[in-house]
C-alpha cells in the first residue's frame, strides 16, 4: 500500500502513534549476533551505522560497503519471520490502540515488507506498516500533517529523532531502546523529548501525551 493510500485511511480526529520495529518491538540484535558469528563477523553495538558496526572477525576491519546489502539480505531472508518480541511490547500496543491509531514505520529493504507484515500480524500487530530507507522525518511529516491531534514517534535510532525534529517538530519524540545492553551503550537522542527504555514505563508516558490537548 502506498503512503498516499495510508494517509487517506487516517482518521484526522484521532491521535497517532508511529512506532519503529527493530530494538523497539522486536529483538534484532541477539539473532543478528548469532548470524554474524556464523559468517565470521562481529558487531559493535555502539553504532547504528552498518558500515562501522559490522567488522571482520580477527582483523577487526569494517565490512566492505559493497558487501553490506548482500549480508543484510541473507540475514533477513533467514530470520525475519523468527525474530522475538520484547517483553510488554505487544501488550503496550494493545493498550495504545484503544486511544489512538497505530502505524508501524520500519527501515527495512522494501522487498521484505510483506514478510514483516505477516510476522507482526501473526503476533497480533495488525497495523498499517510502511518500509523506509534513510531518515524518517519526511514520512512522519506526511502522516502528522493529516492529523489534528497528538502524534507520537517512537524509535531507537538517534538520527531518526533528529530527522523528525527537523521535518515534523510538533511530533512528540520518544527514544526507546528495549535491548538492555544496547540501551546502556547508546546515549539519549539529542532531539528526543523523552528517553524510556521499557514498555512498562513508556506506556503511561505515551498515554499521557495522547490525552493532551492539541496543539
Amino acid at each position: 500500500m502506498t503512503l498516499d493510500k495510508l494517509i487517506n485511511q487516517i482518521d484526522s480526529s484521532k491521535p497517532l502513534v508511529i512506532c519503529d520495529v527493530d530494538e523497539v518491538l522486536i529483538n534484532l540484535l541477539d539473532p543478528l549476533r548469532l548470524f554474524l558469528d556464523g559468517h565470521d563477523y562481529t558487531i559493535d553495538i555502539t553504532s547504528h551505522n552498518f558500515g562501522r558496526t559490522i567488522k571482520k572477525r580477527g582483523c577487526g576491519s569494517p565490512i566492505d560497503a559493497e558487501d553490506i546489502p548482500h549480508l543484510v539480505d541473507i540475514f533477513f531472508d533467514a530470520c525475519i519471520d523468527k525474530l522475538p518480541f520484547y517483553a510488554g511490547a505487544l501488550e503496550a500496543l494493545q493498550i495504545l490502540e484503544k486511544e489512538s491509531q497505530v502505524m508501524i514505520l520500519t527501515n527495512l529493504p522494501h522487498k521484505f515488507g510483506d514478510r514483516r507484515r505477516q510476522h507482526l500480524k501473526k503476533s497480533g500487530i495488525d497495523y498499517p506498516l510502511i518500509t523506509n530507507e534513510g531518515g524518517k522525518g519526511p514520512i512522519v511529516k506526511h502522516l502528522a500533517d493529516a492529523i489534528n491531534k497528538q502524534v507520537i514517534f517512537i524509535d531507537d535510532t538517534p538520527s531518526h529523532h533528529g530527522s523528525v525534529a527537523k521535518h515534523a517538530p510538533n511530533v512528540h519524540r520518544l527514544h526507546l531502546i528495549a535491548h538492555p545492553e544496547l540501551a546502556a551503550a547508546v546515549p539519549i537522542a539529542e532531539h528526543a523529548h523523552e528517553r524510556i527504555d521499557s514498555w512498562q514505563m513508556a506506556t503511561p508516558h505515551i498515554l499521557n501525551i495522547l490525552r493532551r490537548d492539541y496543539p
